[in-house]
């Protein structure tokens, strides 16, 4: 996110006008004596670069602190410190702000924020500056935390086999509920695999953590060449083991069925700079059965995209969110979650299998995140107040009335909550940008639109909006004058047009 520019503006009018003053004084100076001067070597030459954007903020929550730690940043000459930022609500656009801070922590990667209030949730940012005072352009992206006074209890929970899926022919993926970790030596040979319904073995030459699950919650199976199509069976022994050392118990979670791939396996990845990789960006819970997942560019998931997601708490990793259903957004970078009812704790959740459009894996650091479960129910925001948008009206219709003028007409909004306040009426002539809506009676069912011209097609867009400002999707549909006007009778072009939504506008709160 950037910063306030005030100082970046002060800082670039110095780098321009400060030259000028230098020419000026060289210009003004006795010729004779020009050849004479010597630069000296312990004068230095103004540092105008800025440091680069803190990476890996990460925050861990205690008992009325959290402590942060990020790793270094760089910088032409050298970074002398970090700054601190924080506040109650994530920032997210260009111009917004941190509600405390900046606070100057000098150089170092760790830091403790105190005399935080339990049961909130805080939002850090971290950037830095060099010895002239400059400073990173941007927030680092957001790390966050919930203090707590609960004392976590140490772990006795035994970790379980989450899932098993088949990459390709010759490598399975095995999610644990928690972090694990293998034998040191055969670690193949704490896994089998044998045919569901032959019970056929199917032998497994290597087991790895997967490099690409930041958590440590998977392993990758290099098996013999499976059988596409076909049903296994997958079961993990005691001697895999969860970071304190409890082993998996046999007979309680230590199998699970796959599908065998007949894809050839991926002999190498292709390599991007880490600021072009795919992230996982945030993860926000919207309600108790609604999440939000966005990423750093497109993504591609599975046909069953559930599973390339897997949410767990944090403190009790045997317990597991459930997802039924996950939507992806039109430009493909934000996943839309429905899960079973949240509890008001904090969740781990881990991409996995997600790739982009050219078949790049997700940053091997950056696939996971937490997030706050959330117990405010669907449509209703964490303050109580109203979200949901009225339902769109149907029938969109438009046509000719007479010279220059067109009538639409509709089917009003269903308004099952009963808030309707009125109807927002959109014109484009190129489908994408969209004017100032017009406000239209919530009791009309029809709108002329005047001075349209012959040969330019229109796109008409009418949304529904209630009393507390929030607008539905809304519907389209386009019409076109013949160069011939009028005289070729009434026309009637087309009604809804599938496909053309427009993202909900996020209600802005009354001052």
């Amino acid at each position: 996110m950037k910063k306030k520019t005030l100082l970046n503006v002060g800082k670039h009018l110095f780098s321009t006008i400060a030259p000028l003053g230098v020419l000026l004084l060289l210009a003004f100076m006795p010729v004779g004596h020009a050849t004479n001067i010597v630069p000296d070597k312990n004068v230095a030459v103004a540092d105008t670069q800025v440091p680069s954007d803190v990476e890996n903020v990460k925050a861990v929550a205690g008992d009325s602190m959290a402590t942060l730690t990020w790793d270094v940043a760089t910088d032409n000459v050298g970074v002398s410190g970090y700054k601190v930022y924080y506040g109650l609500k994530p920032v997210k656009g260009d111009g917004d702000s941190y509600t405390y801070g900046p606070v100057d922590v000098k150089n170092v990667i760790t830091y403790q924020v105190k005399t935080l209030k339990n049961g909130t949730t805080y939002y850090f940012s971290v950037t830095a500056y060099d010895a002239a005072g400059n400073e990173s352009n941007s927030y680092s992206l957001e790390g966050s935390a919930t203090p707590s006074a609960v004392v976590a209890l140490p772990d006795a929970v035994a970790p379980k086999v989450a899932k098993a899926v088949a990459v390709d022919k010759a490598h399975v993926s095995v999610v644990f509920s928690e972090a694990v970790q293998v034998p040191a030596t055969h670690p193949e040979s704490a896994f089998g695999i044998k045919e569901d319904a032959t019970s056929v073995a199917l032998n497994v030459t290597d087991a790895v953590l997967d490099s690409n699950d930041a958590l440590n919650k998977t392993v990758l199976l290099t098996t013999d060449n499976q059988t596409a199509t076909t049903a296994y069976v997958l079961t993990a022994s005691s001697t895999i083991k969860d970071i304190a050392g409890n082993p998996i118990i046999s007979g309680t979670s230590d199998t699970a069925l796959f599908t065998g791939s007949g894809a050839e396996p991926v002999t190498q990845e292709v390599a991007h700079p880490a600021a072009d990789a795919l992230k996982v960006s945030t993860v926000t819970a919207q309600d108790s059965t609604h999440l939000q997942v966005v990423f750093s560019k497109p993504v591609v998931l599975n046909t069953d995209p559930r599973e390339n997601f897997i949410i767990t708490e944090k403190q009790k990793t045997e317990n597991t969110l459930d997802i039924s259903k996950v939507d992806l957004s039109a430009d493909l970078t934000t996943a839309t979650l429905t899960t079973a009812a949240q509890n008001a704790v904090k969740y781990s959740l881990m991409a996995i299998d997600v790739k982009d459009k050219d078949g790049n894996k997700l940053d091997l650091t950056s696939n996971a995140a937490e997030f706050t479960g959330s117990t405010t129910a669907a449509g209703v925001n964490a303050q109580g107040a109203d979200t949901t948008a009225p339902e769109d009206v149907t029938n969109l219709l438009v046509e000719m009335l007479k010279k220059l003028v067109v009538t639409l007409s509709w089917k009003g909004s269903a308004n099952t909550l009963g808030d309707l306040a009125s109807y927002v009426l959109y014109m484009s002539t190129d489908g994408v940008a969209y004017g100032k809506g017009i406000l239209v009676s919530p009791d009309a069912k029809t709108f002329d639109v005047t001075n349209i011209l012959p040969k330019v097609k229109y796109w008409f867009k009418l949304a529904a909006r209630d009393k507390t400002g929030n607008e539905s999707q809304g519907v389209v549909t386009t019409f076109t004058l013949p160069a011939t006007g009028p005289e070729i009778g009434l026309v009637l072009f087309g009604s809804f047009v599938a496909g053309k939504i427009m993202k909900r506008k996020k209600r802005v709160a009354k001052k």
